[in-house]
């Protein structure tokens, strides 16, 4: 008899076997329940897409986007947008992870590949989301290069693209071609991350042997010792510019959390104190801040500095208190600033701390109760945990987009 755990692995978006990291309350059964009223809320959109068509209510426009078929040439496929601005009436793909670099908007997304599987694909869009081209990381032989998708990052450019789920593939042509990860093979990755010195990936074991680098251009990953203890774990990395690093997490609840950064390619990982104590931080950074949320139901704060990674320095933090979350979010917006969710709240923080919320009525931000934003993007990119993909216009004000 199958249980939940079974269930969720075999129906969450991303077969993830730790899903929602983001919550420390979610369990199985909950976000479970959340998959299948995603499921049936994407298929009522679709059935109400088509007979708004049939009856000629809604305007619609209808663009090609290629589907790149396992083994198969591309296919032509129409995709239905709805007439109304900011409101998608039909979509086929929920999104999860969100890039914008090198001209390019990239997205992680699921869609129906069977009865009962849904399969991560890769999305990526020249046109600010008009269209997309959509692929899977595939072999020249067709085989998939890794066996599930659960993270991606995109350097700086946009031609060097890693993602991994159980191992991990990387491309030097931005999606053309795709490589396996040797040293990652079937082995569970909890996150990984590109920036233009060092590309990093985070395993799902503990100790110093869970991280490995390579530097974009370069397929060659080397396993790094990490300064982490044997009850301890590294998640959550980052990386931009010359900087990258990770969280570290003890075993134990009543032990306070840490970082490991390194600046530069082929640069020592140093360990530093982490600036709040909470059990599931985030950290984001564009190369040049570092953004360390706390979040929980007492409060959140997010911890901002400019010289994390500087020789022989402890790194000097500025706190910005925010709204108590159960869920949250964080990721960096591109201009010198990252976009903070707690609970339904957005906020923008800037390199001084400074908070600015981007939610609210009339922002075309308004989120579920159970939603948040999962992963913001430079040019004003947020995909929300239940599959939802925002773009901010030039007016500032927020639109959903599809991704067909």
């Amino acid at each position: 008899m199958s249980t939940d755990d079974d269930r969720l692995r075999t129906a969450f978006r991303h077969g993830a076997e730790e899903p929602d990291r983001h919550s420390p309350d979610t369990d199985s059964t909950v976000l479970l329940d959340r998959v299948r009223r995603g499921g049936r809320r994407r298929r009522a959109r679709r059935i109400a897409g088509l007979a708004a068509v049939a009856t000629g209510s809604v305007a619609v426009v209808v663009a090609c986007l290629a589907w790149l078929t396992p083994g198969g040439d591309p296919v032509d496929r129409p995709v239905a947008a709805a007439g109304r601005a900011g409101q998608v009436e039909a979509s086929e793909l929920a999104v999860y992870d969100v890039h914008a670099a090198g001209g390019s908007v990239w997205a992680l997304a699921s869609g129906d590949c069977g009865r009962t599987q849904l399969c991560a694909v890769l999305a990526r869009s020249a046109d600010e989301g008009a269209t997309w081209r959509l692929s899977r990381p595939e072999l020249s032989s067709g085989a998939n290069a890794l066996v599930e998708v659960r993270h991606m990052d995109v350097s700086d450019d946009g031609q060097y693209v890693v993602t991994a789920g159980r191992g991990a593939a990387t491309s030097q042509d931005a999606g053309a071609t795709w490589r396996p990860v040797d040293l990652a093979r079937s082995r569970p990755v909890r996150g990984v991350a590109a920036g233009a010195a060092q590309a990093v990936l985070v395993f799902d074991e503990p100790g110093a042997a869970a991280l490995a680098v390579s530097s974009p251009g370069d397929d060659n990953w080397a396993s790094v010792p990490a300064p982490v203890g044997m009850g301890e774990q590294l998640v959550e990395p980052f990386a931009a510019g010359n900087l990258a690093g990770a969280v570290v997490l003890s075993s134990r609840p009543d032990e306070a959390t840490a970082l490991v950064v390194a600046a530069g390619s082929g640069a020592g990982w140093t360990r530093l104190a982490a600036p709040c104590a909470t059990r599931t931080p985030l950290a984001a950074t564009d190369g040049t801040t570092v953004w360390y949320l706390c979040y929980g139901p007492s409060g959140s704060v997010v911890a901002t500095s400019t010289d994390v990674g500087a020789a022989d320095a402890a790194p000097t933090w500025t706190t910005t208190d925010l709204p108590a979350a159960r869920t949250a979010g964080m990721g960096t917006a591109g201009d010198g600033a990252a976009v903070v969710a707690t609970d339904e709240r957005v906020f923008r923080v800037d390199d001084e701390g400074m908070a600015e919320e981007l939610s609210g009525e009339g922002s075309g931000l308004d989120l579920a109760a159970d939603d948040y934003t999962y992963r913001a993007a430079a040019g004003g990119w947020l995909a929300s945990f239940r599959g939802l993909l925002f773009h901010r216009t030039d007016g500032g004000d927020w639109v959903q987009v599809p991704v067909p």
